[in-house]
């Protein structure tokens, strides 16, 4: 899981000060309410009765094409939490914006052919075994989906609140992670972000009991929270599920066009026939869901997601928090 490395490696009074990983949780002000990929929380007191939240890190992915908003989303929320320490952000670029097969092309004539949809598995083995991983996924003369790269930037907490218009300074790194990677300026300021992490977790516990001994804390070692080549593997996977959710939406979209083209009198599932209208009434933003396969995660979420399990098992347990999944830190509630 990202981050459980870091805080596990912390020593500190957890009774103090309890430190958590959530993902895609709602964070409410007076001022904002969204939701966010990933946010590190320290609350602050006893957990029954908490002195209040602080929110030191926040981690955001999106597909290029949608950088403003997500631009926006950061500054709106870096303004009604300016004690935010560190912000990473994963721009996903696709070498061009996907769109679904033509009427009459190959993949529209072959693959609307198959009943019920094509699973996850069976739909990326209709691939070229000759592709290369960095290869677009193309699938009856159809690429799916096609990256062209993943950049990484961080911003960290200097005097001032974090400033994201920043491309360049000692207060901001940017990286590529894929198809080559080069995160190195990333990985030392990541390390610059931990610092500033251990030190308000010693600030913290102080602020609870000014007495804490927090000389154990400031002697922990600063132990880097991901491994990129997770990462990495994991947006490989996150790739052909994002491919296959792309089918599935034009699976079900098409096929009911053509179900409805081939038999006109037919009524739509729980619709009575009318002699005026056919046609079911849908929902373009609903979850596609075709014979028991439902539309995967993006890219843009499934890359984190992912990145954050260790092999598919997490040594904590998952709990929620507004909506959101929550990471906790099991090494006991007090050292």
């Amino acid at each position: 899981m990202w981050f459980d490395s870091f805080l596990e490696s912390l020593v500190f009074n957890r009774a103090l000060v309890d430190a958590i990983v959530f993902m895609n949780a709602q964070v409410k002000t007076e001022e904002l309410s969204t939701v966010l990929d990933m946010t590190m929380s320290l609350v602050v007191g006893n957990p029954r009765r908490p002195l209040k939240e602080v929110i030191p890190v926040i981690i955001e992915s999106a597909f290029s094409q949608h950088t403003d908003p997500l631009m926006t989303k950061l500054r709106k929320q870096i303004l009604a939490k300016p004690e935010v320490l560190m912000v990473i952000v994963a721009l996903i670029k696709e070498t061009k914006v996907y769109q679904s097969p033509q009427k009459s092309s190959t993949a529209w004539n072959t693959l609307l052919q198959e009943t019920p949809a094509c699973e996850l598995g069976p739909f990326i083995e209709l691939q070229s075994p000759d592709l290369k991983p960095t290869d677009p996924i193309t699938i009856a003369d159809h690429q799916w989906l096609s990256l062209q790269n993943v950049e990484i930037w961080v911003w960290v907490r200097g005097d001032k609140p974090i400033n994201i218009s920043l491309t360049t300074g000692p207060c901001t790194a940017h990286g590529r992670l894929y198809p080559d990677p080069h995160m190195d300026t990333v990985n030392a300021m990541i390390k610059q972000g931990a610092s500033l992490v251990k030190i308000q977790l010693g600030s913290l516990c102080q602020e609870v009991n000014p007495t804490c001994n927090i000389k154990p804390l400031e002697s922990s070692p600063i132990t880097f929270p991901f491994a990129w080549d997770r990462m990495f593997h994991s947006l490989m996977a996150a790739s052909g599920v994002t491919a296959h959710s792309h089918y599935l939406a034009w699976y079900t979209k098409s096929a009911r066009g053509v179900k409805r083209a081939e038999h006109p009198d037919s009524p739509g599932p729980g619709n009575e026939p009318s002699s005026s209208n056919t046609r079911p009434c849908t929902n373009p933003d609903a979850t596609v869901t075709v014979s028991g396969n439902s539309a995967q995660p993006s890219v843009a979420s499934s890359a984190c997601d992912n990145a954050q399990h260790d092999d598919g098992k997490s040594k904590s347990k998952s709990k929620s928090k507004a909506g959101g999944k929550r990471s906790g830190k099991g090494k006991g509630r007090a050292k």
